[in-house]
């Protein structure tokens, strides 16, 4: 019998405005893309209001497997609703009654929803409980959803680990009935992490609340231009949080990024023109008020800046700490410290580069691809009988370790070019000087490791590598004369390219000296070449780059 590969169907809905530019709208658009990540899952996404703006959507209008389901749109054709009744938004029995209805035509696989009321009306619906991941917030976890979550079949979605043990204090569900959803990022922009700024430039992108410390960073630029002149503040968002406890807010903080010397308010862009805004930025703000303090939850925004290769102002939450680390060197909590930590970081190239690292490392295990690997063991029991995940093949995370890499830039260029390879770079300050942290979390995340130049990195690496990651090093003419080569612990290295293109004379000097001083007989060092394309299957390939 044939097996069933048909693609598996899911449904995507929250009570979110995709006509803005804000979390909850980014959320929902990030969880169909993530998703899309498998080639084997069509998602639908039901709209919540009439689309009438596409900057937050417009990725969705281009993936082939995501699709857009408007309710107001009659030749779309939705069953359980009529387009020309409808209001300004769905009601929560609207979206009970179109989900029922096209289920019945066209079941779905998997229900991911978000918000209260829906979140309590499938909880109480047995056959779409039993099919859906209902998403919380901190914010969500009132009483009347709590009753109807711990007598229902769903699973709840959970952004973080602490949100989880939170929500497990309260319903007392085993762990099965819960599946982490955290926040991602399309994908990591920056390469590397920045090691100098390029400018001076702040940068905030997101909604204008009064607990995201708008205004104040705004009060900070102006105290930060009297002693860094060059100072400025780029900002990307048109949606304002006013609420009756905050005066008038909207007006005074357009007024603010209007008039104040040294702003660029660009207004609402799409993600992608968000990310290159970025790019061309230096430093991100994610500061917020003391609410947030005990926050259970992690900031997208924080990630799309490190992701960017940006370090972060941010709070020392609990979560931050967990996931930047308690030595971050650029947290925040008052507008002193604030304009202290951005002054540090625009005037320190080694507190800028090593907080763009943390965070730049950081944000790695968020991005769509990395999340939806992380989801497959979740998905698997919602998926058709016989249906199989596509899984990639061969070796993906390739990093490469030295201090210069100048010799090698074809190499890196090549692996980059490639879509089913990530590369990061470990760069050593010096020949035997590094940030041993990232190394360390560099060599748990990699398949494969490049030691460009035999020194300090090959010593360090080779006698840490597990069994199924492979490394290589490549041996220059500079290490001869070192004692590095002899310290390596060469039965951990799969491959040895040697890099030796001066004289002929150098060339046989150093064969002979690899093999009496460093190989054991059965080890066969490359010469001359570079690793094929192919990492599992190793082949000498013609080295095309200069010579040293």
């Amino acid at each position: 019998m044939k097996r069933d590969r048909r693609a598996m169907r899911v449904l995507v809905y929250a009570p979110v405005d995709l006509n803005l530019i804000d979390g909850s709208a980014v959320w929902c658009a990030s969880v169909a893309q993530m998703l899309c990540a498998d080639p084997q899952i069509r998602v639908d996404v039901l709209l919540h209001r009439p689309l009438k703006r596409v900057l937050t959507a417009q990725a969705l209008f281009r993936h082939d497997r995501v699709r857009l389901r408007d309710p107001w749109q009659a030749d779309q054709d939705l069953p359980g609703v009529k387009s020309e009744r409808l209001g300004a938004r769905l009601t929560t029995e609207q979206v009970l009654r179109l989900i029922d209805a096209s289920h019945a035509v066209e079941p779905y696989d998997l229900l991911i929803l978000r918000g209260g009321e829906i979140c309590q009306a499938v909880a109480r619906t047995p056959h779409l409980a039993r099919r859906a991941w209902l998403y919380l917030t901190e914010h969500g976890a009132d009483a009347e959803t709590m009753a109807a979550l711990a007598r229902s079949n769903a699973r709840i979605a959970c952004q973080t680990p602490l949100l989880q043990e939170f929500l497990e204090g309260i319903l007392g569900t085993s762990r099965d009935g819960y599946v982490p959803l955290p926040p991602m990022v399309p994908r990591v922009l920056a390469k590397r992490p920045r090691t100098k700024r390029r400018h001076r430039r702040l940068c905030y992108v997101g909604k204008f609340d009064p607990h995201y410390m708008v205004e104040e960073t705004v009060a900070a630029l102006a105290e930060l231009r009297r002693t860094l002149s060059d100072v400025e503040l780029v900002v990307a968002g048109d949606k304002f949080h006013d609420s009756e406890h905050t005066g008038r807010f909207e007006p005074r903080l357009r007024a603010a990024l209007s008039e104040t010397a040294g702003i660029d308010w660009r207004g609402a862009l799409s993600r992608e023109a968000v990310g290159e805004l970025l790019v061309e930025g230096d430093l991100g703000c994610c500061w917020r008020s003391a609410e947030y303090d005990a926050s259970l939850e992690l900031s997208t925004k924080a990630l799309e800046y490190a992701a960017a290769g940006l370090p972060v102002l941010l709070n020392p939450t609990r979560m931050n700490r967990l996931v930047f680390g308690d030595d971050y060197p650029l947290y925040v909590d008052s507008p002193e410290t604030f304009v202290a930590r951005a002054h540090e970081a625009f005037s320190d190239d080694a507190v800028y580069a090593r907080a763009a690292a943390m965070a730049w490392e950081c944000c790695q295990r968020y991005t769509f691809a990395s999340v939806n690997q992380q989801l497959q063991p979740h998905l698997g029991p919602y998926r058709a009988a016989g249906a199989v995940p596509a899984r990639p093949r061969g070796l993906r995370r390739v990093l490469f370790a030295g201090h210069d890499f100048k010799f090698c830039q074809e190499i890196i260029a090549h692996f980059e070019a490639r879509p089913d390879c990530t590369v990061r770079l470990d760069q050593w300050e010096r020949h035997t000087r590094h940030d041993e942290r990232l190394s360390e979390q560099l060599l748990r995340w990699a398949d494969a490791i490049w030691c460009e130049w035999c020194l300090g990195n090959a010593v360090w690496y080779s006698p840490r590598v597990r069994p199924g990651q492979r490394l290589v090093v490549r041996l220059h003419r500079q290490e001869i004369t070192t004692t590095h080569p002899r310290e390596v612990t060469w039965s951990n290295v799969a491959w040895t390219s040697t890099w030796v293109t001066c004289t002929e004379g150098w060339k046989k000097k150093a064969c002979a000296w690899i093999h009496r001083d460093c190989f054991p007989r059965h080890h066969t060092p490359m010469p001359w070449g570079l690793l094929s394309p192919t990492l599992p299957s190793p082949r000498i390939i013609p080295n095309r780059c200069s010579n040293s």
